[in-house]
């Protein structure tokens, strides 16, 4: 019985802690688990020289989705391209929600190359799947940026790549994936990719 309030103590703790770093209507980690895992995987990367690349995705015309459909619809949105999302990952990779309706993926072991292969697998997925509420269908497409980790860079300055991509995305059309030019000048020691890829 001494044992009983400690433990559920300890539970509850635990549970206030993935609390604070969860999103509560996606399920998606927030944007502090996101800054403690791009520190830790950062570090991680830069001690043991492996390949760390990252996604950040946007929904494109998202206003439109709530203006013309409502708020709940655009909740459900959100949910469904989160799982979306986490189901066309490796389950080494983590999936983030930065804020609205972007998200952040962060790729471990993964150079340029296999993470356009990951970004245009998510993106594909996420058009041709049928976002549906209250009977109506609703169309949703992603903008995606990319970058990879280069060595002696903060964990900052490697996001901003990847939204510069996603910027270059929305700029050049939406509903593809764009990587940024110091990635694209790597990935010549890589295996060919596009730099960009769309479903056209």
């Amino acid at each position: 019985g001494a044992l009983i309030y400690p433990l559920r103590n300890a539970t509850l703790y635990r549970e206030a802690q993935l609390a604070s770093l969860t999103d509560a209507l996606t399920g998606a980690a927030n944007k502090r688990a996101l800054d403690y895992q791009l520190n830790r995987d950062v570090s991680l990367a830069k001690r043991e020289q492996t390949a760390l690349s990252a996604l950040v995705l946007d929904i494109d015309h998202f206003k439109r989705i709530n203006d013309g459909f409502g708020h709940a619809a655009g909740d459900s949105v959100l949910k469904s391209v989160v799982e979306s999302i986490k189901a066309n990952c490796r389950d080494s990779d983590t999936v983030f929600r930065s804020g609205g309706e972007e998200f952040v993926v962060l790729l471990a072991n993964a150079g340029t190359s296999d993470a356009m292969i990951i970004a245009e697998r998510i993106r594909e997925a996420v058009a041709a799947y049928s976002f549906q509420y209250n009977g109506e269908n609703i169309p949703v497409t992603l903008s995606i940026g990319c970058s990879t980790y280069t060595p002696n860079e903060t964990g900052s300055t490697f996001i901003e790549r990847a939204d510069r991509a996603l910027y270059l995305a929305k700029k050049t059309g939406r509903n593809k994936t764009c990587i940024d030019e110091v990635s694209a000048a790597a990935m010549t020691e890589e295996a060919p990719a596009a730099l960009v890829s769309n479903g056209a």
